[in-house]
Protein backbone atom coordinates (compact mmCIF):
# COMPACT_ATOMS: atom_id res chain seq x y z
CA UNK A 1 0.00 0.00 0.00
CA UNK A 2 3.46 2.05 0.67
CA UNK A 3 3.47 2.45 -2.96
CA UNK A 4 0.11 3.01 -3.92
CA UNK A 5 -0.44 5.85 -1.56
CA UNK A 6 3.20 7.35 -2.53
CA UNK A 7 1.84 10.64 -3.21
CA UNK A 8 -0.15 10.30 -0.12
CA UNK A 9 2.55 9.65 1.90
CA UNK A 10 5.31 12.05 0.66
CA UNK A 11 2.90 15.18 0.36
CA UNK A 12 1.40 14.65 4.00
CA UNK A 13 3.88 17.00 5.40
CA UNK A 14 6.69 19.82 4.73
CA UNK A 15 8.96 18.24 6.69
CA UNK A 16 9.07 15.18 4.03
CA UNK A 17 12.70 15.44 2.46
CA UNK A 18 12.82 12.00 0.54
CA UNK A 19 10.81 9.00 -0.29
CA UNK A 20 12.69 5.59 -0.23
CA UNK A 21 11.08 2.20 -0.15
CA UNK A 22 12.50 -1.55 0.91
CA UNK A 23 12.55 -3.26 -2.65
CA UNK A 24 13.09 -6.96 -0.08
CA UNK A 25 9.90 -6.22 1.13
CA UNK A 26 8.14 -4.87 -1.50
CA UNK A 27 9.33 -8.31 -3.50
CA UNK A 28 7.70 -10.19 -0.26
CA UNK A 29 4.76 -8.89 -0.57
CA UNK A 30 4.16 -9.61 -3.88
CA UNK A 31 4.94 -13.30 -3.41
CA UNK A 32 8.02 -12.27 -6.21
CA UNK A 33 11.39 -13.09 -6.30
CA UNK A 34 14.13 -10.69 -5.86
CA UNK A 35 16.17 -10.74 -8.56
CA UNK A 36 19.47 -9.20 -10.66
CA UNK A 37 18.19 -7.30 -12.90
CA UNK A 38 15.11 -5.87 -10.83
CA UNK A 39 12.15 -6.10 -13.41
CA UNK A 40 9.73 -7.46 -10.24
CA UNK A 41 10.75 -3.94 -8.20
CA UNK A 42 10.18 -1.50 -11.52
CA UNK A 43 6.52 -0.21 -11.36
CA UNK A 44 7.32 0.76 -7.57
CA UNK A 45 10.89 2.41 -8.10
CA UNK A 46 8.72 4.52 -11.29
CA UNK A 47 5.94 5.20 -9.02
CA UNK A 48 8.05 6.29 -6.18
CA UNK A 49 10.63 8.63 -8.55
CA UNK A 50 7.02 10.03 -10.09
CA UNK A 51 5.53 11.15 -6.32
CA UNK A 52 9.10 12.36 -4.72
CA UNK A 53 9.62 14.83 -8.12
CA UNK A 54 6.11 15.58 -8.40
CA UNK A 55 6.72 16.68 -4.66
CA UNK A 56 9.82 18.30 -4.79
CA UNK A 57 11.53 15.82 -2.64
CA UNK A 58 14.42 13.44 -3.53
CA UNK A 59 14.04 9.67 -4.81
CA UNK A 60 16.10 7.49 -2.96
CA UNK A 61 16.62 3.75 -4.31
CA UNK A 62 16.62 0.93 -1.80
CA UNK A 63 19.31 -0.97 -1.26
CA UNK A 64 21.41 -3.27 -3.56
CA UNK A 65 21.96 -6.75 -1.20
CA UNK A 66 24.70 -8.28 -2.68
CA UNK A 67 27.15 -6.96 -1.21
CA UNK A 68 30.02 -9.21 -2.76
CA UNK A 69 28.66 -7.62 -6.31
CA UNK A 70 30.21 -4.37 -6.95
CA UNK A 71 29.52 -4.90 -10.88
CA UNK A 72 26.10 -5.60 -10.22
CA UNK A 73 25.60 -2.82 -7.65
CA UNK A 74 27.21 -0.28 -10.11
CA UNK A 75 24.77 -1.78 -13.07
CA UNK A 76 21.75 -1.16 -10.70
CA UNK A 77 22.71 1.93 -9.82
CA UNK A 78 23.39 3.51 -13.19
CA UNK A 79 19.87 2.10 -14.09
CA UNK A 80 18.70 4.01 -10.75
CA UNK A 81 19.75 7.52 -11.56
CA UNK A 82 18.55 6.75 -15.07
CA UNK A 83 15.48 6.18 -13.82
CA UNK A 84 15.48 9.59 -11.76
CA UNK A 85 16.81 8.56 -8.55
CA UNK A 86 19.27 10.45 -6.56
CA UNK A 87 20.93 8.32 -4.28
CA UNK A 88 20.35 4.80 -2.98
CA UNK A 89 20.55 3.23 0.63
CA UNK A 90 23.75 0.78 0.82
CA UNK A 91 24.35 -2.06 3.47
CA UNK A 92 27.70 -2.23 3.17
CA UNK A 93 30.56 0.59 3.64
CA UNK A 94 32.41 -0.76 0.33
CA UNK A 95 29.63 0.13 -1.69
CA UNK A 96 29.91 3.67 -0.83
CA UNK A 97 32.54 4.14 -3.36
CA UNK A 98 30.77 2.30 -6.01
CA UNK A 99 27.15 4.46 -5.34
CA UNK A 100 28.74 7.81 -5.49
CA UNK A 101 30.73 7.03 -8.64
CA UNK A 102 26.90 6.04 -9.96
CA UNK A 103 25.36 8.96 -9.15
CA UNK A 104 28.20 11.40 -10.05
CA UNK A 105 27.69 13.32 -13.27
CA UNK A 106 30.90 12.25 -15.74
CA UNK A 107 33.54 14.41 -17.07
CA UNK A 108 31.28 14.39 -20.52
CA UNK A 109 27.76 15.28 -18.71
CA UNK A 110 29.45 18.28 -17.07
CA UNK A 111 31.54 19.71 -20.46
CA UNK A 112 28.00 18.79 -22.36
CA UNK A 113 26.25 20.81 -19.82
CA UNK A 114 28.04 23.65 -19.78
CA UNK A 115 27.66 23.47 -23.37
CA UNK A 116 24.14 23.72 -23.91
CA UNK A 117 23.95 26.44 -21.22
CA UNK A 118 26.03 28.38 -22.92
CA UNK A 119 24.60 28.05 -26.28
CA UNK A 120 21.44 28.59 -24.69
CA UNK A 121 22.84 31.84 -22.85
CA UNK A 122 24.17 32.90 -26.53
CA UNK A 123 20.55 32.48 -27.91
CA UNK A 124 18.53 34.52 -25.21
CA UNK A 125 21.09 37.18 -25.50
CA UNK A 126 20.15 37.21 -29.40
CA UNK A 127 16.60 37.15 -28.13
CA UNK A 128 15.45 33.56 -29.03
CA UNK A 129 13.78 31.26 -26.63
CA UNK A 130 15.10 28.02 -28.05
CA UNK A 131 18.40 26.94 -30.05
CA UNK A 132 19.68 24.18 -32.35
CA UNK A 133 22.55 22.13 -30.41
CA UNK A 134 23.79 19.71 -32.78
CA UNK A 135 20.73 18.25 -34.24
CA UNK A 136 18.43 18.95 -30.95
CA UNK A 137 16.05 21.35 -30.04
CA UNK A 138 17.23 23.27 -26.69
CA UNK A 139 14.53 25.02 -24.48
CA UNK A 140 14.18 26.03 -20.95
CA UNK A 141 13.44 22.65 -19.57
CA UNK A 142 15.79 21.11 -21.81
CA UNK A 143 18.56 23.20 -20.20
CA UNK A 144 17.35 22.79 -16.67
Amino acid sequence: MGIENAWTIVSASERVCSLTFGAEDYTADLGGVKTKEGEETSYARRRLVNAARAAGVQAIDSVYGDVADLEGLREWARRSRALGFEGMGCVHPRQIPVIHDSFAPSLEEIQKALSIVAAFEEAERRGLAVVSFGSKMIDPPAVE
